[in-house]
């Protein structure tokens, strides 16, 4: 329950009827609702261990069945299913050489996350391929997309492709630079 207070100062209290945010770990969000065609139903979402399920019941006898069904699946959902990162953007996938810089080589990290939801007993067979020229030449700015990186499923069937960025700025060698590159050669 919370109490709404308009700018008047008039109080209007406001009932949340899902009864899962209370009683469920990790409920965030749910719609009750009840027609004589739908009987009692529940839309409701919940969110464990970065793994979030979406669950709806339409047709409970009554309104303490829509809670029990609902709870049924989440529990069966959680206990059975799980999201897994494949890729993360503060995790490197890979190094690319840099000509024209100070800097020799860079990590590349994944412009977005990519998770895939699998069974727990069954995990998906992901790998991964990363398509990147030999070396980039700067100068280059952070974030730059200087490659992909492809997903993969068992069948090597492409799920998604992700751009690989540098998380840096490279800058290019400047005159000074370049002339004591030539002297150390000697």
């Amino acid at each position: 329950m919370e109490d709404f207070v308009h700018p008047s100062g008039r109080k209007t209290g406001l009932v949340n009827t899902n009864r899962l945010i209370k009683t469920f770990a990790g409920c965030d969000s749910g719609k009750t609702g009840h027609t004589n065609e739908a009987k009692y139903c529940l839309t409701a979402s919940a969110t464990r261990g970065g793994t979030r399920l979406v669950g709806v019941v339409i047709g409970a006898e009554d309104s303490k069945t829509r809670f029990s069904e609902m709870t049924k699946m989440f529990n069966y959902g959680f206990a059975n299913y799980q999201s897994r990162a494949i890729v993360s953007t503060d995790i490197p996938v890979a190094n690319i050489s840099v000509a024209a810089s100070e800097t020799r080589e860079v990590n590349l990290y994944p412009k977005k996350d990519y998770y895939v939801f699998e069974r727990k007993d069954l995990p998906n067979k992901i790998s991964t391929k990363v398509m990147a020229p030999d070396k980039i030449t700067a100068p280059i700015s952070k974030d730059t997309s200087v490659a992909k990186l492809l997903i993969l499923d068992q069948n090597n069937i492409v799920l998604e492709e992700v751009e690989l960025v540098v998380n840096q700025d490279i800058q290019e060698l400047n005159f000074g630079q370049i002339i004591n590159k030539i002297f150390d050669k000697f």
